[in-house]
């Protein structure tokens, strides 16, 4: 087989891989690279997330092991937050993660604005979301 049509084989396998998998709410998310045939430079980034799992390590194993059994590699590029709303079409990328370090979120915000479009995508090396501390310090606030 040539070159050319491994070359072509490789980026029908990945292309079959989704760009960006978000629960509705609040994730902790990784930044990943995959690739086919250990040529990192043809490959591309994806983006996984989820509202459930206890932390980012989780996630990318998750998603390492079923990458795996695709012939795909993947190497973890990092990690942060997502608040994905639906109901406001506003996404929101921020924060850091403890065990691979924060992911490059203008990365990840040209991911989502290809799935995403129309909503308002924004993102900040903040390590927290400052608009959900705003909201938790005016509810809290509210009790006094």
């Amino acid at each position: 087989m040539s070159e050319v049509s491994i070359s072509r084989i490789s980026a029908e396998i990945m292309d079959k891989v989704p760009s960006c998998r978000l629960d509705t709410g609040r994730n902790r998310y990784v930044l990943i690279k995959i690739y086919v045939d250990n040529d990192e430079e043809k490959g591309r980034y994806i983006i996984r997330g989820s509202s459930l799992a206890p932390d980012h390590k989780t996630i990318f194993e998750g998603e390492e092991e079923t990458l795996k059994k695709q012939n795909i590699d993947c190497d973890c590029c990092g990690g942060g937050y997502i608040v994905l709303s639906s109901e406001d079409k506003e996404i929101r990328v921020f924060g850091v993660s403890q065990y691979f370090g924060m992911a490059d979120h203008e990365k990840a915000v040209a991911i989502l604005s290809k799935q995403y479009a129309g909503h308002s995508i924004s993102a900040s090396n903040e390590v927290t979301d400052q608009k959900i501390n705003r909201n938790s310090i005016r509810t809290e606030a509210s009790k006094i």
